[in-house]
């Protein structure tokens, strides 16, 4: 194995690492897993060999299924945030009523 792919099998177990993580519900380490995945990135030479291609490649496709999954968490939060948001207005609305009366 080359140094290269090495770096290029780091990326799929980060990847994978990544969606185990996203399954957990722990978005909370995923920044520690960019800081390795920018160490592996940047040991990877300007071109590849082929071998090393492959295994980019399928990186990329766990990348592509991570990608969806923080979409996902995000409408989900941005949803959830809205019903929240809409309740608190309907308790501030609730409190001036009871304030007037």
């Amino acid at each position: 194995m080359t140094p290269s792919s090495g770096h290029a099998q780091r990326l799929v177990a980060l990847a994978e690492e990544e969606l185990a993580l996203l399954a957990a519900g722990r978005v909370d380490a995923l920044a520690e897993l960019q800081e390795r995945r920018d160490a592996a990135l940047a040991g990877l030479p300007a071109e590849l060999a082929p071998a090393d291609r492959s295994v980019v490649a399928h990186a990329h496709e766990l990348q592509v299924q991570v990608a969806a999954l923080l979409e996902r968490a995000l409408s989900e939060t941005a949803a959830e945030l809205g019903r929240v948001e809409r309740g608190h207005a309907a308790v501030r609305g609730y409190a001036s009523s009871l304030k007037r009366a």
